[in-house]
């Protein structure tokens, strides 16, 4: 996707994922442009991945779901983020910009940003149920596993690396 705009679009709740944009378990999409808003899905919003998605530009924003507001990353699925924006979108729980199973992948690096605050559902990303902001759950960026959950909020310019557990560029426990 080098531009254009992938909007409005609903997954069937039979099919589970990617409101607008589902990456199959051998499948790649890559965006370098462009803006993927207005969707919504059981899981990921903006984009659901199963296989590998690399985010070099663009935006994804104003996505709602269940898990991964912008971008869920499934079972083995990975996802390199080395720019664009991901903002404004909301889930009801976990992962208001991105949820990642315990087996997902995810790097971003680069000028690439993840805003994640829960008073300001405009340009943050956002975990709401019932219309209540829910704590520790991951409002950026969410990685769950059954040892523990665990979260990150993300600023503009930080490198993040899932493989870091508690160290500089990696998780916090929330």
């Amino acid at each position: 996707m080098n531009g254009g705009e992938i909007s409005g679009n609903t997954a069937a709740s039979s099919y589970g994922g990617g409101g607008g944009v589902a990456v199959a378990t051998d499948g790649t999409f890559i965006m370098s442009g462009g803006k993927i808003s207005g969707n919504s899905s059981n899981r990921g919003g903006g984009v659901h991945v199963y296989g590998t998605f690399t985010m070099s530009g663009g935006e994804i924003s104003g996505n709602t779901t269940g898990s991964g507001g912008g971008v869920d990353v499934a079972v083995y699925g990975t996802f390199t983020m080395n720019g664009g924006k991901i903002s404004g979108n909301t889930t009801t729980s976990y992962g208001g910009g991105v949820n990642l199973t315990s087996t997902a992948t995810f790097t971003k690096t680069g000028n690439s940003i993840i805003t994640g605050w829960g008073d300001d559902t405009v340009n943050g990303n956002v975990v709401k149920s019932s219309g209540t902001v829910q704590n520790n759950r991951g409002h950026a960026v969410f990685s769950g596993s059954s040892a523990r959950k665990r979260e990150k909020t993300v600023y503009a310019g930080e490198n993040l690396d899932s493989a870091k557990d508690g160290a500089a560029g990696g998780w916090v426990d929330p």
